[in-house]
């Protein structure tokens, strides 16, 4: 089959802020002044329920794209290893502020590696102080002896980045397609592009994740499709906030506010579980806390005292039941969250989980691995998990 470039065009991101942006404005034809949209390469075909009028098909080419063109360029992974060529301009790409997506299964080392280019961003929040900057990254060999048990980064189906100050400048996609039986099963060109469009849609909307949070930089999202539809998402946020006033020399004091929202978007299936783990990954560092503990009804409470004065509370839609679990010898936090037998998980409202932990400030790099885990069921058996599992970190 030949290969084909698609380009879709959309409206810049000055223009966006002008006025709310609809699904029937968000691909109106751009100002020829500045020319924006995605090129998207493929060797597929597209459905024609994603390549509608207002997205062109492109006949194959070896000459690469015009870099000023567009804003945004989507290639397959595999054809950005193969290409140096590619690499150099997808590079260039990103240095003159385009959004770059590699999609086809990758992780965020992956990403860094081919591109050059760490994925950090920084989620701000005004009520509670100054948030640092989080990377989110593959496991750091050279930064200290690592912690056994740790697992493999969950290869995501789209990773996208922009150096750009912008909403939803990182976009991380685990896409996991499946039949009627709960069955993986392919995913392809179109329901990538498809949902690069829905994340571009997010972005010009300029929406918050959260009101808890003034702006949010990264879209990062676990989805259950059903033959390409999506029917289950797990969206994840996370504040990470660092002790500057701490008088121990030898540590560095840190938090993460770990936010994760349940989404049910069709089919028959609910969530009824869900499990996420904070594993410490450095032999150098020490869990010191982590909150809310067992509980059964809401408000869920949040207090990290010494050497912070850091707390926050939440509250659920069914007041879910909260077991955690906290082992200091492996220094690991696990909560499993479950729903009562006529409650489901999913909810407009967000779970919000906190651990702190001092760092070693000898070495340049700390961070936490964390694991979300839902089980999802139809009104006799479980059918399916969505999961995912991230390396989320400090650079002092």
């Amino acid at each position: 089959m030949s290969k084909s470039k698609v380009k879709l065009f959309g409206l810049s991101l000055a223009a966006s802020l002008m006025f709310s942006v609809t699904s029937s404005s968000l691909y109106a034809a751009p100002a020829p002044v500045e020319p924006e949209g995605l090129f998207f390469a493929t060797t597929e075909e597209i459905s024609k329920n994603v390549a509608r009028s207002n997205i062109a098909l492109e006949k194959s080419s070896s000459n690469l794209p015009n870099l000023n063109d567009y804003s945004s360029f989507a290639y397959d992974v595999k054809e950005v290893e193969n290409n140096p060529e590619l690499r150099s301009f997808l590079q260039k790409a990103l240095q003159d502020g385009k959004k770059v997506y590699l999609y086809g299964g990758l992780t965020p080392g992956k990403y860094e590696e081919l591109l050059n280019q760490p994925l950090e961003f920084k989620v701000s929040n005004e009520a509670e102080g100054e948030v640092r900057s989080l990377v989110i990254n593959d496991v750091q060999q050279n930064e200290g002896e690592l912690k056994s048990g740790l697992k493999e980064t969950t290869e995501q189906e789209i990773v996208g980045y922009t150096l750009e100050d912008q909403n939803y400048k990182l976009f991380m996609l685990n896409y996991q397609n499946m039949d009627e039986n709960g069955n993986e099963i392919p995913t392809d060109a179109s329901i990538i592009l498809n949902q690069i469009v829905n994340h571009e849609e997010r972005a010009n909307q300029i929406t918050p994740f959260s009101t808890i949070v003034k702006s949010n930089t990264a879209d990062i999202r676990t989805v259950g499709g059903l033959y390409g539809q999506d029917n289950a998402e797990m969206t994840t946020q996370w504040l990470l906030y660092k002790e500057k006033n701490e008088s121990d020399t030898k540590f560095d004091y840190f938090a993460i506010k770990d936010i994760i929202r349940i989404k049910k978007l069709g089919g028959s299936t609910d969530a009824k579980k869900l499990t996420v783990t904070h594993d410490v990954m450095y032999s150098k560092d020490d869990l010191y806390d982590a909150a809310p503990g067992d509980t059964s009804t809401g408000p869920y409470e949040v207090i990290f005292t010494y050497p912070w004065e850091l707390q926050w509370t939440f509250t659920y839609d069914g007041n879910p039941n909260i077991d955690l679990t906290e082992n200091t010898s492996t220094d690991t936090a696990k909560w499993v969250i479950t729903s009562d037998f006529l409650q489901n998980l999913q909810s407009t409202d967000n779970f919000q989980l906190g651990t702190s932990w001092k760092a070693a400030s000898a070495y340049p790099y700390t961070g936490l691995q964390v694991s979300h885990v839902t089980e999802w069921h139809s009104a006799v058996q479980h059918m399916f998990d969505l999961s995912n599992t991230f390396n989320v970190g400090y650079n002092w």
